[in-house]
């Protein structure tokens, strides 16, 4: 029988050996995770079911102030 510190070599290898698999598997597992959804799929979402778009609603008080910002070019510019 192999020495006591024959033996925890043994045991090491095959812990690392062990980790070293379990990252590989788990990356392949995750490699088709999509991060972000894809500006397209989110527009067809939102065409399909626009659920946004109360967020979006101006008031006639605001769609003036936004006309008279647009007119004046000196807020439109960017400096």
């Amino acid at each position: 029988m192999s020495s006591e510190r024959e033996v925890s070599k043994m045991f090491v290898r095959y812990m690392q050996r062990v980790l070293r698999n379990e990252r590989i598997n788990f990356y392949r597992k995750h490699l088709r995770d999509v991060k972000e959804t894809p500006l397209e799929d989110w527009l067809l979402e939102e065409i399909v079911e626009p659920s946004h778009l109360s967020d979006f609603l101006l008031i006639e008080n605001e769609v003036a102030n936004l006309e008279s910002f647009i007119e004046n070019e000196k807020l439109s510019k960017i400096s």
